[in-house]
């Protein structure tokens, strides 16, 4: 158990790529899923931490709290939560999570029918927002969808196979900038390998990417259905 234990302990959270600043996130939070998926936390800053899990930012996307889900609930109790109400589910790595919703009721062969039955099933507390995602324009809700597929997303895999690969390598060159800082933004997909989120595609970016290349034609690291 403590070799689990600290297995866990030290799991990497999952990517986000790029890391912040796409428009559907700003969607996100003004139709309110952000009051309950925080995006944004701190571990305490309590010197009895190792340095690595002291005071450090992470990005979760949960408030960690129970709330009443109408319909959404499963009918399950289980110590302080009733039947209706259930964990706001972490969505970091969201892409990468077959099936997904906090009991695995929801499926689907791409991550846009998987994100729409998602939110189409809140219900209860989530009610106004689903109420405000249905009032979004279709430009909107594609800019959502494309953050929702940030979570979760390996640095520099702009083809989305979780794998950094010469695919992925001739994008990487295609995207080069140099020093032009500024360039791209945030939903450009060239963003994807501009992992400092400088708006260039530099040195910077590619020492880490050689650290990431696996040199890999076809094939994947993680299979995703």
């Amino acid at each position: 158990m403590d070799r689990v234990t600290h297995f866990q302990r030290y799991l990497a959270a999952p990517p986000q790529t790029p890391r912040s600043g796409m428009k559907g996130e700003q969607v996100f939070g003004r139709i309110g899923c952000a009051a309950c998926h925080v995006a944004t936390w701190r571990t305490a800053d309590d010197s009895s931490l190792e340095a690595a899990l002291r005071h450090r930012q992470f990005k979760p996307y949960s408030d960690f709290l129970l709330h009443d889900m109408g319909r959404l609930g499963d009918g399950i109790v289980q110590g302080e939560a009733k039947g209706r109400e259930f964990r706001t589910t972490p969505l970091w790595g969201f892409r990468i999570r077959f099936p997904v919703m906090h009991d695995g009721r929801v499926s689907g062969a791409t991550l846009a029918e998987r994100a729409m039955r998602c939110i189409e099933a809140h219900d209860g507390e989530a009610g106004p927002s689903l109420r405000a995602y249905r009032e979004l324009s279709k430009q909107e809700r594609n800019q959502l969808i494309a953050f929702l597929d940030s979570l979760g997303r390996v640095e520099f895999d702009q083809d989305g196979d979780n794998d950094v690969d010469l695919h992925d390598w001739s994008f990487f060159v295609g995207c080069r900038t140099g020093a032009a800082a500024g360039k791209y933004a945030p939903d450009e997909r060239c963003r994807i390998a501009d992992i400092d989120g400088d708006g260039a595609v530099d040195l910077v970016d590619f020492a880490v990417l050689q650290q990431a290349f696996t040199g890999r034609l076809y094939g994947s690291v993680m299979v995703v259905p």
